[in-house]
């Protein structure tokens, strides 16, 4: 199944990148990058959807204790529509999803 990344979900996963490396190293980033393309390849298989994100249509796939991927999946492919840090304020959180849902 075609994977698809929002622009958004794109500058999330840098930022998310680029903290992991500053503090962690290189090992933690490739680390980081392995689950995501474990969810990716989970994902696609299609015989599971996750649980929904919040009262919205998009679903919610746990990528470490600090990460979501926010994703929709439509017909012939998934969208990632964010990454989001679980420390961050889950109001801000949810505001950002909604407006980037409207928007893709």
């Amino acid at each position: 199944m075609k994977i698809e990344w929002t622009l958004e979900a794109k500058n999330n996963l840098c930022e998310i990148e680029d903290y992991l490396f500053d503090v962690f190293g290189y090992q933690t980033v490739e680390g980081f990058y392995t689950l995501v393309d474990k969810a990716l390849e989970i994902l696609s298989a299609g015989n599971i959807d996750f649980e929904r994100y919040e009262n919205t249509d998009l679903r919610k796939y746990l990528l470490t204790e600090y990460n979501y991927m926010i994703y929709k999946r439509l017909e012939d492919k998934i969208v990632v529509i964010a990454v989001i840090n679980n420390h961050r304020s889950p109001k801000d959180n949810y505001q950002k999803i909604t407006e980037l849902k409207k928007s893709n």
